[in-house]
């Protein structure tokens, strides 16, 4: 079993940690409530109650856990409380480091989905749909399980002797599992890129045109966001920084994963008239407030445009 030679242990008494944490926390809490609320929305709505749905679901399910423990963190630093005992800081981050990976494996379990029902419809057609996402739910969690059992194993056999240490500044994430996160990356966005060719030369209807304005904002927000944070992961696990640059390395990387995984729910409502159909089913209210302030915008401004029309009508007419 491979070693773990990266877990650094930093002081991180400074006043700029508390302030990038207080950062990080108030960004996940915001994008666990939105990931949290897409959970409820397809659970409540049996039209979304597809293989593709139910790994949304799964999906934002471990996005939003991964970003509760940014607050869980934050708390444990403003009570002077983050010096735990070993086996609870192990056992935290074991938890971040399955919903981490529970995330990319998912996100690359959806681009294979979505490339399966265009490139073979008739063979996803005949598939009994729960079993699918039963299989599919079930790799994901035998390999995120060993994966995180195997860090676990690895911090264990690195702290032992040492009773309690500083838990928001530990990391037990190992090369290999930075590694595999990477290939999972590249690979949802070569499913994606695949997924696009054969939506452009399949057809040229409005429903393929809304198809792949969702998956270029996909993508973006996948290479802008998962890509870059990855790559800057896999470097901090090979090059040797210093603790503190890799603290500020890794803060950055979470930073920018906060924000991606916080558009889940904004990038479907703004490209997916199925999950706006849905959100408006589950919260009327906020959508009719919603409908009634786009309609007074509009009122309002095509009343000032037709103010602007008449006034330049009546100045031409003075000019005769």
């Amino acid at each position: 079993m491979e070693s773990n030679a990266t877990i650094v242990i930093p002081n991180c008494t400074f006043t700029w940690f508390h302030s990038f944490e207080g950062i990080k926390s108030s960004l996940g809490v915001v994008g666990a409530l939105l990931n949290f609320v897409l959970v409820y929305v397809i659970f409540r709505n049996k039209n979304l109650h597809s293989p593709c749905g139910f790994l949304i679901a799964s999906s934002s399910f471990c996005i939003a856990h991964w970003q509760m423990n940014l607050m869980i963190a934050f708390i444990l630093v403003e009570l002077d409380a983050n010096i735990l005992s070993t086996a609870f800081c192990i056992f935290m981050q074991a938890y971040l480091v399955f919903a981490m990976q529970g995330m990319e494996v998912l996100i690359l379990f959806i681009a294979l989905d979505r490339l399966f029902n265009v490139a073979l419809p008739t063979w996803t057609r005949n598939l009994q749909k729960q079993n699918y996402f039963l299989i599919m739910l079930t790799i994901a969690v035998a390999y995120v399980g060993y994966s995180t059992y195997e860090c676990v194993d690895s911090a264990i056999r690195i702290l032992k002797g040492i009773d309690s240490l500083k838990c928001v500044c530990f990391d037990i994430a190992t090369p290999r599992v930075v590694q595999f996160m990477m290939i999972f990356n590249a690979c949802s966005v070569f499913c994606y890129i695949v997924l696009w060719l054969l939506l452009k030369f399949k057809s040229k209807s409005k429903v393929n045109k809304r198809i792949f304005k969702a998956l270029a904002i996909i993508m973006l927000v996948d290479v802008l966001g998962w890509s870059s944070s990855t790559i800057i992961w896999n470097l901090s696990a090979f090059v040797k920084f210093s603790p503190m640059v890799e603290y500020y390395l890794r803060t950055v990387i979470q930073l920018i994963l906060v924000l991606t995984t916080s558009s889940n729910s904004i990038v479907l409502l703004a490209t997916s008239t199925d999950y706006r159909q849905a959100y408006s089913r589950v919260f009327p209210r906020m959508f009719n407030c919603f409908s009634k302030l786009k309609n007074k915008i509009n009122s309002s401004t095509s009343g000032n445009n037709n103010i602007l029309f008449v006034a330049s009508e009546s100045g031409r007419n003075t000019t005769r």
